[in-house]
């Protein structure tokens, strides 16, 4: 065994909620990554560090962004956070501490890691750490609710398209990273070649030098990994145009699974991604007046302002000021202030 150090290395897990992604983590933290805690429960590889589950919790209610937003401009919201410093030196902080504490290879999973990749990635350069992405694909169809699920299609729509709208701005948010793309059938059918192939690709210690107890204990892992029974395209109600949509992306994804930057697949992604943002736009225009509607009806609700309307002009002259002036004058200046259009 090679007795040179291993170098630091940060691995960040992307995909939807439900995806896979804790599964792929869990992988690599059996295979002898490691994956910060949630707590002090080791059996829970897959669980968000609350650290981590905290902050992104904040980031995201600083840009007023969901955390399936399926609006094209959240990104560009989130995104400029990235260039807040005092924000830049907390993660780097917390991130060195992790690499002294736990090791120098770190696998970090959260569905919400793909709004902040500018953030990790200038932690990981501050604590010369080499970053990855890997992105865990699933269906868009087996994200929306299990069939009998009440009233769920009234949700398909955003669910979908928040799906979209993740996929295409992530996958263009990791170009020029080191990155790999996995199905979650395939980790499930065989998971040792995906992962064999990402410790290749990315260069990962601990993937490279399993030995046969850890290989034991990913196939023991993974056996209680059942995925959650998902719908057919059939099952889910969606406008022609978004389905459209969503196929082309994840056709164009499952191509980067063998060949994550072919120029070819980048260049339809490039245009399944402008497409996506017209239709958007469109569908918000086309909604522009429920959502006005709905703007005047949350303003109703909001309290009154104590003389929030102002009757008289006179009245926003002070009562000192006022009395002050003689009661002749004071008549004329009345008649004139509350003419209409003196206000």
């Amino acid at each position: 065994m090679d007795d040179q150090p291993t170098r630091r290395r940060l691995v960040l897990v992307l995909g939807a909620e439900g995806s896979g992604g804790d599964a792929l983590a869990g992988t690599l933290r059996t295979l002898g990554m490691r994956v910060p805690q949630r707590g002090a429960d080791p059996a829970a590889p897959g669980e968000v560090p609350r650290w981590v589950a905290d902050l992104h919790d904040e980031l995201l209610q600083r840009c007023n962004v969901d955390a399936d937003d399926a609006r094209p401009s959240a990104w560009f919201d989130t995104g400029r956070l990235a260039h807040l410093e005092p924000l830049r030196v907390r993660v780097h902080r917390w991130l060195e501490e992790r690499f002294v504490a736990d090791g120098p290879e770190l696998v970090l999973r959260d569905p919400r890691l793909a709004w902040f990749l500018g953030v990790w990635r200038s932690a990981a350069l501050r604590c010369d750490a080499d970053l990855s992405c890997v992105t865990v694909l699933r269906h868009p169809a087996a994200s929306v609710a299990p069939v009998g699920g009440a009233d769920h299609d009234a949700d398909d729509v955003p669910v979908v398209a928040g799906w979209v709208n993740a996929q295409l701005h992530a996958e263009r948010a990791t170009r020029g990273s080191a990155r790999g793309f996995v199905r979650h059938d395939d980790l499930l059918a065989d998971w040792t070649v995906p992962v064999a192939g990402l410790g290749t690709a990315l260069g990962l210690r601990a993937v490279q030098e399993a030995g046969a107890n850890d290989i034991r204990a990913v196939h023991t892992y993974l056996r209680g990994d059942v995925p959650t029974a998902g719908r057919a395209w059939d099952d889910v109600d969606l406008p022609a145009g978004l389905r459209d949509l969503a196929d082309r992306t994840w056709d164009a994804l499952g191509e980067l699974v063998e060949t994550p930057d072919d120029a070819r697949v980048l260049a339809r992604l490039d245009g399944v991604r402008a497409d996506y943002t017209t239709t958007y736009d469109q569908a918000a225009a086309l909604a522009r007046s429920s959502s006005r509607a709905a703007h005047r009806a949350g303003l109703v609700t909001l309290p009154t302002p104590e003389r929030a309307v102002v009757e008289r002009g006179a009245d926003r002259v002070p009562h000192s000021v006022r009395a002050a002036v003689p009661a002749g004058l004071r008549r004329r200046l009345r008649r004139v202030l509350d003419r209409p259009g003196s206000d």
